[in-house]
Formats: structure tokens, C-alpha cells, sequence
């Protein structure tokens, strides 16, 4: 990105008016996250996806509001995390309805693209749940999604929508970092996945390759509970650094936001962001396994 596009950035309508609804949002989320850490209640409080998703909707009705069947679509995702109880199988089959929805209300052409909407809103939400419980204690949720979200941005043609979205994660990664009063909840998780998804579509589309490299952008948040699966059960609840985490999600983000987004063969990027995403669950798998060794001998 050039010194020019950077400062259009930071002087867009667009942002500014999601940096103000986010900044809204995140006191809400900051009252609350206070409220019951006074109380002795659960914290971080579950609540940062849910008030990211309501803020976006919020700061995009001035200019292009969110479609009803798109809103419906994120309702019901948010309904599938919040009954799925982090059932893998439970929460992909609730999370069915509204992610159909949203690959309904998605770019038909190519063909591809709404089975990728509907696929990334269903499977992707279920692994970011997961992500977001296991980091729970770290509410790491927050500040991985907003990064992602930033991804996106830098991939896709069409910023419009990412650019006021970006402008609510933003704020709202600071209850997970530094505050650690809030995460994304698993209904928020699902939803917050159901909009990056969609509007990767939506602002992907005169550049096809731009969509796979947009939903590759969940990064660790997917990576994280695949790695997770493999490794023996001994070692599964290892908690893999947080700055490991961040620093792998910030290079995974880049690379296929601008090693595969940009390509002008959907192929490539194809090849690209997978490969990226099967390294970094390699990379997640032995790290957990050296950290298990080394705590072992210790």
C-alpha cells in the first residue's frame, strides 16, 4: 500500500464512522466486562462478537446497508453458536440455515462463490468458536478477528465494506488486548465469521482470486483447532503462546492477502492459501509438541 493509499485510508468517511461505532460498542463491552469482574462473574465476558457484528450493522446503514436475508443469515448464526454448546457436528449442522442464507445473498458468478460463502460461514464459525474458548482466559478472539478483517481489506478490490468493518474490530480488539474483559463468545464467533465471510465475497468479486485469499484471512483462528485435532489428546489443551499465536496469525494473514489474493490466477491463490494454512498447522502442531517436550524434561 502506497503513502497515498494509506492516508485515504486513515481519512475514509468509511473508517472513521466504524471507528466510531466501534468505539461505542467496545465501551458497552468495557461496562459490562467491569460490572461482572466486580461481581466475581465470568470474565472475559462473551460478548465482543456479538457487539462487533450489531456495530457493524449499525455503522454500514448510512451507505450500504447489510441486505435483510444477510441479517437474517447472521441472526441465525448467532443462534447455531449459542445452541451448538462447541459440538463440532452440532454446531455445523445449526449453523446450516444461516450460512445457506448468506451464500444465497452472495455473487452467483462464479459458481463457486456462494459454495465458498456457505462453507467458510459454516466450518470456519465452528473452528473459530473453538479457537475463541480455548483462549478464552487470553481473549486473544478480538484482537485475531480484527487482524483478519484487516486482511481482507488489503485483499479484496471493493473496500467499502471491509474498510467500515475494520473501523468496528478495531476498537473492539482492545476488550480481548489489552483489557482482557471480553471475547468473541461462540454466537459471536459464528456471526463475526458470517460477515467476514460475506463481505469478502461481496468486495472479491471483479477479482475472484481476492475472495480465496479474503477467507483464507481466518487464519489461526481456523488453523489453531485443526492443529489442536491432531496432536495426541496427552497434549491438546496446550496453550501455545499468545505472541506465537498473534506473530503466526500476522504473517499467515499477509501471506494470502497478498501472495494469494493478488494473484490473477484463481488456481495459484488456490495453491497459495492452502499451502499457507497446511504449514501453519504444522508449524501450531510442532510447537505445541516441542512446548510438551521441553515442559517434560524440565
Amino acid at each position: 500500500m502506497t503513502a497515498a493509499g494509506i492516508r485515504d485510508t486513515l481519512t475514509s468517511e468509511l473508517l472513521a464512522r466504524g471507528l466510531a461505532l466501534g468505539a461505542i460498542a467496545l465501551l458497552a463491552v468495557v461496562l459490562v466486562g467491569r460490572w461482572r469482574a466486580a461481581s466475581g462473574r465470568e470474565v472475559p465476558v462473551p460478548i465482543a462478537g456479538l457487539a462487533l457484528v450489531a456495530g457493524a450493522m449499525f455503522a454500514l446503514a448510512d451507505t450500504t446497508p447489510l441486505p435483510a436475508v444477510v441479517i437474517l443469515g447472521l441472526v441465525l448464526l448467532a443462534l447455531a453458536g449459542r445452541l451448538a454448546q462447541g459440538s463440532v457436528v452440532y454446531g455445523i449442522s445449526l449453523a446450516l440455515p444461516g450460512a445457506v442464507l448468506l451464500a444465497l445473498e452472495s455473487p452467483s458468478e462464479p459458481r463457486w462463490i456462494p459454495v465458498a460463502v456457505g462453507v467458510s460461514a459454516a466450518l470456519g464459525s465452528v473452528a473459530a468458536a473453538s479457537f475463541d474458548r480455548q483462549y478464552a482466559r487470553l481473549a486473544l478472539g478480538p484482537v485475531l478477528f480484527a487482524l483478519s478483517v484487516f486482511g481482507v481489506y488489503l485483499t479484496i478490490p471493493e473496500t467499502d465494506l471491509a474498510l467500515t468493518v475494520l473501523g468496528v474490530a478495531a476498537p473492539m480488539a482492545l476488550a480481548g488486548w489489552p483489557m482482557a474483559l471480553a471475547r468473541l463468545g461462540d454466537g459471536g464467533a459464528f456471526a463475526s465469521v458470517g460477515l467476514l465471510s460475506w463481505i469478502t465475497a461481496t468486495g472479491g468479486i471483479t477479482r475472484s482470486s481476492a475472495v480465496i485469499g479474503g477467507l483464507a484471512c481466518l487464519g489461526v483462528l481456523v488453523v489453531e483447532p485443526v492443529s489442536r485435532s491432531v496432536v495426541t489428546r496427552r497434549i491438546r489443551n496446550r496453550l501455545v503462546n499468545p505472541w506465537v499465536i498473534v506473530a503466526l496469525h500476522v504473517v499467515v494473514v499477509l501471506l494470502v492477502a497478498r501472495a494469494a489474493g493478488l494473484r490473477s490466477s484463481r488456481l495459484m491463490a488456490l495453491l497459495v492459501a492452502s499451502s499457507t494454512l497446511i504449514a501453519a498447522v504444522v508449524v501450531t502442531a510442532c510447537w505445541v509438541g516441542w512446548m510438551n517436550r521441553r515442559r517434560r524434561d524440565s
